[in-house]
């Protein structure tokens, strides 16, 4: 039977089977972002033709939380020593970076200066600093929810 809102009850159905238990919609172990050009958005991709990639955990993730954490009570900190807080944009660009650094699990391919570099904090830092659409990218998808949820077909298989 066709349903006029939404074309079909089917759709009314995957509804029902996607949401039907919490453990289905648990954020997983990270996800991998393709790194895209900042102009063309088209993926980039070393000598091989093999996409960059970002592993990354969840803004929602405990990594991320604890980040937050001590970035929001280093800050509460400084603030009780004056009784105000004051913070400068530098700060807050700082704060991010840190949250950023938590969450980068490992990444493949990216390169700079015709070298691939190694994920090690001291690059990730550099690279989100020094590159800002690089950063935005990282921040956008950890923010997405959807990009660390379980395919919809795994969904649908567990119910």
């Amino acid at each position: 039977m066709t349903d006029e809102t939404n074309g079909s009850d089917d759709v009314e159905e995957v509804t029902k089977q996607v949401a039907s238990d919490l453990q289905d919609l648990e954020i997983g172990d990270g996800a991998d972002m393709i790194v895209r050009h900042p102009i063309s958005d088209k993926p980039l991709v070393d000598e091989d033709g093999n996409p960059w990639t970002i592993r990354l955990e969840s803004s929602y993730s405990d990594q991320y939380e604890r980040a937050m954490h001590k970035v929001q009570n280093r800050r509460l900190k400084k603030a009780g020593r004056g009784g105000r807080i004051r913070i400068q944009a530098e700060d807050l660009e700082e704060g991010t970076l840190e949250c950023l650094l938590a969450v980068t699990i490992s990444w493949k391919g990216i390169a700079s200066g015709g070298v691939v570099l190694e994920c090690t904090p001291k690059n990730v830092r550099e690279q989100y600093a020094k590159h800002t659409w690089l950063r935005e990218q990282v921040v956008d998808f950890t923010e997405d929810q959807a990009n660390f949820l379980p395919p919809v077909s795994k969904r649908l298989s567990s119910t």
